[in-house]
């Protein structure tokens, strides 16, 4: 603002005398001298707001009343500087002013008016008043950053930082969002917004301020600066049953054994960047050069929970779930982000994509019934066992069903001769001779069943559950378990028991004194070195650390273990042990089973793949099962760890028939059959030689060799015939006859008796009855389209050179109406 002055100008007057005579014609002029006075400097006086910048243009500054008698040009300068403030000062007398924010009321400047020559001095007087209530004034602001950088901006530095407004009511919200970023804008004028990736190199908002006396808007320009943002991989891990990196697990103590992915089963895919300021990233799957699919990455702070709500497995791990089509060998993964920049690519290690049957056979003993235990209950696990079982095995594909021939329900059982004792016929639970001899005999049918179905060499278990009557009739648990081969028995509970025997199917031992012995990494069988496990049907990271929700965690420190004390880690906590080594009640409470140990797990991936050796261009296999497979031109494959592929098993015949023939194969699938089980003392132990009760249900027929027929017995005459070896394996001495309804007969050798191994000698102790010498047991599967009237069986020695017209018999059972007996 500025006041009017008035104009205090000297007026100049030029005078002129004329003289006149009277005679002639002289005259006189008489002019005036001229001279330079000073320009006349009026004071001024302008009204200024407190705390804000005032201006004044020149049209309305200090020179709009001054003047100069002879009209001259004028120029001002600063001649006495403000006391409260700062001047800036123009010839053209325009000024601006900033006051400093003290509680003056007046401040004052002088200032010195010239016209070139002569000057005069004055002053301007500034009276500072108290801002009127006004609409709020908003002023642009310009921030810069790096690409893909967070830029952070306090509320001092910030929006309102030099815009005017009364803080009564404010309001300060986001007028337009930045289009390549993302704004968060608080009350304070602080904000955070974080770039993109994008390449442009420019983003900007708008925001308003609102009071009640207005509103003003202001842009806010942010000037970004490139930088190399191409996505760096600082780790990468799968995990399926445990966390590995992507070659895999191994182990240098151990080199034959590896713990890789299974192929054809979903992976979590876990990756952190070396620069976390990353763009939308995705995953893609490439497989021979192609592109599988991409996937957008989870962020980090929705990874997958922990086992109990524990500690999470990582802070700044983006995740996906890697569909299982993608599993496959020679699998390749890279990374993009950041508008389309690129990772390296990274090869992944994939095995076999093994597939696996478990099958559940109740033992119902002693006339134990479903009045003791309902089937329902010991068939086969509920369907949230089944997924855990999926979890915690290195499986593409998991069947758990109860065995087609349902359940065996006998009214005695023939343990065979153990610690010292002569086989037994055990009628009750109270008279076996010790608390595994109903167990190993459950087991040693358990396998006689398998081989005879023709599922001995194929990818599959057999778990029985026990229920044995006692002696009063009641039910008697087994108090425990007993697994390996394939198979497992125990209780019907199907959880620590079940998982441990079958761990032993696997071929795994107790882990604790595997340790002891030097034949396991892990200290007393813990997990103690091992990775952490992936539940993937609950999307649950499992801590090796026990949780305190579990039924172990109290006063778990003070246990021992094979020997070796609970292990801690390096915060004092307690390690799980192996369900292979008492880890049973490691777990939260919610879960069935304990976690494996990746070594574990490692161990039961070998017993699926197997090891490969080459020599001379030949393939040979060590372990490993052979898969059903309907892709596969002979409808078998098995894993070949060389050439990372499923390679066609033939059903042929290998190493002159010793173990059996056709590769131990079926050749009639899904057909009627009856299963035969026969045991035998050599030794004549009473009541333990008998054929048990037929089992009948649709099953599989391997291939049976006749001795009535010449042909056959050529094809196994030791060293000569086609199955060369067939008969090394213990001898050939002994058929069975089985006589059907329709009065046909199937006459079938048996292969094993009680002769050395490739020899004919027959063993030390066949006629000791405590000696496992003098015991054997078989089982064959015939067609079971048509009913079973009797079964014999023959004594026929060394049966390649002849079989006699009239065979002795030493059994003969059959049907009596629907009582079944032997004699």
């Amino acid at each position: 603002m500025f006041s009017s002055k008035l104009s205090l100008n000297p007026v100049v007057f030029s005078l002129t005398l004329l003289l006149l005579s009277g005679c002639g014609s002289n005259q006189s002029v008489l002019h005036p001298s001229t001279k330079n006075l000073p320009p006349v400097a009026q004071p001024d006086s302008y009204d200024v707001v407190r705390g804000r910048f005032f201006a004044v243009n020149a049209v309305n500054g200090v020179l709009q009343n001054d003047s100069d008698p002879e009209g001259q040009d004028l120029a001002v300068s600063l001649s006495q500087k403000p006391e409260f403030g700062t001047v800036q000062l123009n010839a053209d007398g325009s000024f601006s002013y900033e006051p400093e924010g003290t509680e003056a009321k007046r401040d004052t400047f002088g200032y010195l008016l010239s016209d070139g020559e002569l000057s005069s001095v004055t002053t301007v007087s500034l009276t500072i008043i108290t801002p009127p209530v006004e609409a709020p004034v908003a002023n642009a602001d310009s921030y810069s950053l790096q690409e893909g950088e967070t830029l952070q901006v306090s509320a001092e530095p910030g929006l309102l930082a030099n815009d005017q407004y009364t803080e009564e009511n404010l309001v300060l919200e986001p007028l337009t969002q930045p289009e390549h970023g993302q704004l968060v804008l608080n009350a304070d004028g602080s904000f955070r917004y974080q770039h993109d990736h994008s390449e442009p190199l420019e983003d900007s908002f708008v925001y308003q301020l609102s009071t009640a006396k207005g509103v003003a808007q202001a842009k806010v320009s942010l000037n970004i600066s490139p930088v190399d943002d191409a996505p760096v991989i600082a780790r990468l891990e799968l995990a399926q049953t445990h966390v590995i990196a992507p070659e895999g697990k191994r182990w240098e103590a151990f080199p034959e054994d590896e713990l890789h992915l299974v192929g054809d089963r979903e992976s979590l895919v876990l990756v952190s960047f070396a620069n976390m300021i990353l763009d939308t990233p995705q995953l893609e799957g490439l497989l021979e050069g192609e592109s599988l699919g991409i996937l957008e990455l989870n962020d980090p702070t929705s990874l997958p929970k922990t086992e109990a709500n524990g500690r999470p497995y990582s802070q700044n791990s983006y995740w996906v779930m890697m569909p299982a089509s993608w599993l496959k060998p020679g699998l390749e993964l890279r990374f993009i982000a950041n508008d389309g920049q690129l990772t390296k690519t990274s090869a992944l290690n994939v095995g076999a994509s093994s597939s696996f049957s478990l099958y559940t056979l109740p033992f119902y003993l002693f006339g134990a019934d479903e009045s003791l235990v309902p089937f329902s209950l010991t068939a086969e696990p509920d369907e949230a066992t089944r997924k855990e079982l999926y979890a915690k095995w290195p499986v593409a594909e998991l069947e758990v069903v109860n065995h087609p021939a349902k359940k065996v329900e006998w009214e005695y059982i023939i343990v065979g001769p153990r610690q010292g004792r002569a086989a037994q016929r055990v009628t009750y639970k109270e008279q076996q001779g010790d608390g595994y001899a109903v167990m190993s005999a459950v087991l040693d049918t358990l396998g006689a069943v398998r081989s005879a179905n023709g599922d001995g060499p194929t990818s599959n278990q057999y778990y029985a559950p026990l229920l044995m009557a006692t002696q009063t009739g009641s039910y008697g648990a087994p108090g425990g378990g007993l697994g390996g081969g394939h198979l497992g028995t125990g209780d019907y509970a199907y959880s620590g028991v079940f998982i441990h025997e079958q761990g032993h199917a696997f071929g795994i031992p107790h882990v604790g004194d595997a340790y002891n012995a030097g034949n396991w990494p892990y200290v007393g069988g813990s997990l103690s070195g091992s990775s952490w496990g992936f539940d993937s049907t609950r999307l649950e990271f499992l801590d090796i650390r026990v949780p305190p929700t579990s039924s172990a965690y109290k006063n778990c420190s003070t246990k021992t273990f094979a020997g070796n004390p609970r292990q801690l880690d390096e915060a004092g906590f307690c390690i799980k042990q192996d369900p292979m080594q008492s880890g049973a009640g490691d777990s939260d409470s919610s879960y069935r089973f304990s976690l494996f140990s990746d070594f574990s797990t490692a161990r039961m991936q070998r017993y699926f793949e197997g090891q490969t050796s080459s020599s001379s261009g030949n393939y040979s296999y060590k372990g490993g099962r052979v898969f059903v497979d309907a892709n596969s031109s002979t409808g078998y494959s098995r894993w070949n760890s060389l050439e990372a592929k499923l390679e066609p098993v033939e059903p042929k015949t290998v190493d002159g028939g010793l173990y059996g023939l056709d590769a131990g194969l079926p050749q009639a699938t899904d057909v009627p059959v009856h299963t035969l089980i026969v045991t035998y003392s050599n030794a004549a132990t009473e009541g333990v030689s008998q054929i048990y009760r037929p089992l009948s249900y649709v099953g599989n027929l391997r291939r049976l060799l006749d001795p009535t027929k010449a042909g056959d017995r050529q094809a196994i005459t030791p060293n000569t015939g086609e199955n060369y070896w067939y008969c090394r394996a213990s001898g050939c001495d002994y058929s069975l006859r089985v006589s059907f309804g329709d009065d046909s007969v199937q006459n079938i050798v048996l292969q094993g008796a009680f002769r050395k191994w490739f020899s004919s000698a027959e063993k030390d102790g066949i006629l000791e009855p405590s000696s496992s010498d003098s015991f054997r047991i078989w089982g064959v599967n015939v067609p079971g389209d048509k009913a079973i009237k009797q079964v014999e069986l023959l004594s026929t020695p060394e049966v390649w050179t002849d079989f006699p017209d009239e065979p002795a018999v030493l059994l003969s059972c059959g049907y009596k109406g629907t009582d079944w007996g032997c004699k």
